[in-house]
């Protein structure tokens, strides 16, 4: 158990405690209530009390553990690591704010692009803000180059393609047309399937384009969804499969860098991880 104390100012206790603990969740502050966990001046209490002021408050609650991301590479300028499912990349797309992200996890250090909560695989993290700038030169350049692996539901007409689309947000998802529609981008996707058993394929995913939930929203617009998909997928499909959450994996990172830039020695480097799934888990 971990100790905290603070002098309170006068008012509500649970006010008290969770301005002074923000490192508490709402759940989390409940739990030390219930288990007399707070004291007042020493004296245990199992519900909030208004404080008049200068009362040492005292809690005791049980830490957290940081997870542990797998670190890939590491030099002076960056890291590689793989983000598991269920983690967010960055600080502002943290919905729960006692939930540790990467930027948490290995701070000071910025995620230089970011994956979906529920998708896994290589981020990149820049050690300082001249790195940082730097990859968003890097990225509009197109010259970092990202693959994907997915396990995917329905049946691909052609083995490889490169779909050609244009994109825009519709109300927090991501629709694909066939023509240019108003505020609408371009995206391009490649993909190759690489094994098949019944509906299912495993599938090598390749972004020219960074879209928010491109891959997703780009195959299910064929027919063919990533497994586990709710928002574009099906879920009476995933619930056959018993999965909800999206079979896909940043699988493999490699650099086409200017020479002029300090960050082109990553060309004669690349990185490339095994997705934490197979086919074969969900065909036999």
């Amino acid at each position: 158990m971990k100790k905290f104390e603070f002098i309170a100012s006068k008012g509500d206790l649970q006010n008290q405690i969770t301005k002074n603990c923000t490192f508490l969740s709402y759940n989390d502050i409940k739990t030390i209530f219930r288990k007399k966990d707070v004291l007042i001046n020493g004296l245990r209490t199992k519900q909030t009390v208004f404080l008049s002021g200068n009362e040492i408050v005292t809690i005791y609650y049980q830490e957290k553990k940081t997870p542990n991301v797998p670190i890939i590479y590491e030099d002076d300028n960056i890291l590689i690591v793989n983000k598991p499912v269920n983690m967010e990349c960055t600080i502002c797309d943290k919905v729960y704010l006692n939930s540790p992200c990467l930027e948490d996890v290995f701070a000071p250090y910025f995620c230089v692009h970011r994956l979906d909560m529920n998708t896994s695989g290589l981020i990149i993290m820049a050690k300082n803000e001249k790195v940082k700038q730097e990859f968003i030169t890097l990225f509009k350049e197109n010259s970092v180059h990202k693959n994907y692996t997915a396990i995917c539901y329905g049946n691909f007409t052609t083995k490889q393609n490169t779909l050609i689309s244009y994109a825009k947000k519709v109300k927090g998802t991501t629709k694909i047309y066939s023509q240019k529609q108003p505020n609408s981008v371009q995206i391009k996707t490649y993909y190759e399937v690489m094994s098949t058993n019944n509906n299912l394929s495993l599938v090598s995913i390749k972004l020219f384009t960074g879209y928010t939930h491109q891959i997703r929203a780009h195959l299910s617009s064929i027919g063919c969804f990533v497994l586990g998909d709710d928002k574009y997928g099906k879920k009476d499909i995933n619930n056959i499969y018993k999965t909800h959450r999206q079979q896909l994996c940043a699988t493999s990172l490699s650099f086409s860098i200017k020479q002029q830039s300090f960050l082109s020695y990553l060309n004669n480097k690349s990185f490339s991880i095994s997705p934490p799934f197979t086919l074969s888990q969900f065909t036999n």
